[in-house]
């Protein structure tokens, strides 16, 4: 018998509440928050939070204090509590975005930075992330046209590449169309097989395998780079937060998230498991209809901005002390 599995059962017949439980929860928390644990970008996410619990034994032993049903309940507090707190944070992002225009959250990023640094934190807006290179002045203006216009109208639908990109062979489906196939035993690998594998699959991950049909609609996330953002038709989503997370961007970044008809998200691409599938909002009243593509113009350029913001480091760039983190960063 496992260790903490005798521990459980030893300890078991201590009773508890919904308090101590709770309690315990933040306990946790704290404690692998002090200990560094886990890294800044994964400090609020449950997987790693219960891996440091489970790969520590002191941690884990204090996880199963309350039994096997009570470290159940331990980690749903701890869920609830990570989402909890999590959104305060972005709560905060979004109050201090208030008053702001569409370019604030750039702002806020380029200020005090020497040029060069200044591309590469604009680079770093996009899922692209990090750059080992200074990016060029024309790249960056492109970068900058692309996050004013998201900002803005959100992404466009391109039907046809969503075809290309579809985990189905030959055909692509909606979120409400996939269905929990029986496949077990099945040798021949036809494309309707293959495709209904892959739904089978996907079903399983999202909703679970008692039931063959989707519900009507599904809580979805998003990461972006301003906390005040809204998800739009064209958007790219997902039901796993974890994988949204990565996309989040910049210091007034969030992760928001909508409940949204299942019949109203087309499947993009399943990038490494079925879980944190791609989806694509595009609501069934546009189906047939063509986005305009059209592109905004921001107000000014991006050296325009820059130099609006840094005025003093724009008005003479011979006076900047460059700190030894910037001279790295433009190497």
């Amino acid at each position: 018998m496992n260790w903490y599995k005798k521990y459980s059962q030893d300890k078991a017949a201590q009773t508890y509440t919904q308090a101590n439980i709770d309690s315990l929860a933040k306990q946790l928390i704290q404690k692998i928050w002090n200990s560094n644990f886990v890294y800044p970008p994964n400090k609020y996410d449950e997987y790693h939070i219960q891996l440091a619990i489970d790969n520590d034994r002191d941690l884990s032993n204090l996880a199963w204090s309350f039994g096997e049903e009570g470290y159940v309940a331990v980690i749903n507090s701890i869920s609830k509590e990570l989402s909890k707190r999590e959104d305060k944070v972005y709560e905060k992002r979004k109050e201090k975005l208030q008053g702001g225009d569409e370019l604030q959250h750039i702002r806020d990023v380029i200020k005090g930075k020497s040029w060069n640094v200044a591309k590469k934190a604009l680079f770093e807006m996009m899922p692209m992330g990090k750059l080992n290179h200074v990016p060029g002045d024309e790249d960056a203006e492109s970068v900058f046209q692309r996050l004013y216009n998201v900002t803005l109208k959100g992404a466009f639908t391109d039907v046809d590449y969503l075809s290309q990109t579809s985990p189905f062979k030959n055909v692509q489906k909606r979120l409400s169309e996939i269905r929990n196939w029986n496949v077990q035993g099945v040798t021949d690998w036809t494309d309707e097989n293959y495709n209904k594998y892959t739904e089978t699959q996907i079903f399983n991950d999202l909703f679970g395998h008692k039931s063959t049909v989707p519900p009507e609609t599904i809580e979805v996330y998003r990461g972006v780079s301003r906390a005040d953002a809204e998800i739009r038709p064209g958007d790219y989503v997902t039901p796993d937060k974890s994988y949204a997370r990565s996309y989040m961007r910049g210091k007034k970044g969030a992760v928001i998230k909508e409940i949204l008809p299942t019949d109203d998200l087309i499947v993009s691409k399943v990038p490494h498991d079925y879980k944190s599938v791609e989806l694509v909002y595009h609501p069934r009243a546009l189906e047939g209809k063509e986005l305009s593509e059209e592109s905004v113009l921001p107000p000014m350029t991006f050296r325009e901005l820059y130099e609006q913001v840094n005025q003093t480091i724009a008005f003479n760039l011979s006076r900047v002390i460059i700190t030894p983190y910037e001279k790295l960063a433009e190497e």
